[in-house]
């Protein structure tokens, strides 16, 4: 159950009805929500929220903005009040010479102005700081990606693209990736997984098909939870379904239409309608008797 990640902020998805979000992918933009949240003691991780109360509008798109310690607005300060110049006349008799003195205009020269060695002894420390928190940041996202397994590691190895996929090239893989582009994917657990690429997600539906890895071993490969693994399996599954089979096999050709354009290999059987390639996978028993039922391949 989620807990608001602001500072001064008890707000958690038992009580309260507003919304929390996650933390954005993006790293200029998980930097600029970390920073307005001004939280000094961890950093944000991917399973820490914001409630939507401190969003305008509820609008997770312009970013947070409403603290408790900005709730009020604008300081007011007491305007000073306005000092009355008393003026007094004074009567002049005859003509009195008054003697101006003019001051000589001084020479241009550098300018005398230095920084107190105090003020630059603290910038230079606030400096050094920030610095190394950077550096410890960027340290650690790319320790994180080290170890992740992606399609840029094997797609320039077809032999590897057919022993993870069973897919016989990158382009066939490529190819399956961008007709998945042209549907909006809804996940399976209700909440969109934004952590790796498509590609990737693609990836691990198709190695989970071919090798039967455990959720467990797959999430280690990409550095993922169990959960957003699971989330990702079972959405491409139902959508690959969906795409592959309900949406290509639901009409099939007549036999008239199939002998215009069958394959010169194929014109010994006139008869033949359609070819199905079945490869045989390896899955977990189901325990109801009617899915088990389903799985078994005569």
């Amino acid at each position: 159950m989620p807990f608001c990640y602001c500072p001064g902020c008890a707000h958690d998805s038992r009580r309260e009805r507003c919304s929390f979000y996650r933390f954005p992918a993006d790293h200029k933009q998980f930097n600029r929500w970390k920073k307005m949240c001004r939280r000094a003691d961890r950093d944000p991780t991917r399973e820490d929220r914001l409630c939507s109360c401190h969003f305008n509008d509820g609008n997770k798109m312009l970013g947070p903005t409403i603290f408790p310690w900005n709730k009020e607005g604008v300081w007011k300060f007491p305007y000073p009040e306005k000092r009355i110049r008393k003026t007094k006349e004074v009567r002049v008799e005859g003509n009195v010479e008054v003697p101006i003195n003019i001051p000589e205009p001084m020479e241009a020269g550098p300018s005398t102005y230095t920084s107190s060695p105090l003020q630059s002894s603290v910038l230079e420390k606030a400096e050094l700081y920030f610095l190394e928190q950077e550096n410890r940041k960027l340290k650690d996202s790319l320790k994180k990606g080290e170890n992740r397994l992606s399609f840029r590691d094997i797609s320039g190895e077809d032999t590897l693209v057919f022993q993870y996929t069973g897919l016989p090239t990158s382009a066939h893989f490529l190819m399956l990736h961008s007709l998945l582009q042209r549907f909006a994917l809804k996940y399976y657990s209700g909440w969109n997984v934004e952590i790796i690429p498509p590609e990737d997600q693609l990836l691990c539906t198709l190695m989970k098909l071919r090798l039967n890895l455990q959720m467990f071993d797959l999430a280690f490969r990409f550095e993922l939870s169990s959960t957003t693994m699971h989330n990702i399996i079972m959405t491409y599954v139902y959508a690959l379904h969906e795409i592959l089979y309900q949406g290509m096999m639901n009409t099939v050709p007549s036999r008239y239409k199939n002998s215009l354009f069958v394959p010169t290999c194929f014109r010994d059987f006139p008869n033949c309608k359609i070819v199905l390639d079945c490869t045989e996978i390896e899955i977990a028993v189901p325990r109801a008797l009617k899915l088990k039922k389903s799985t078994i391949f005569a």
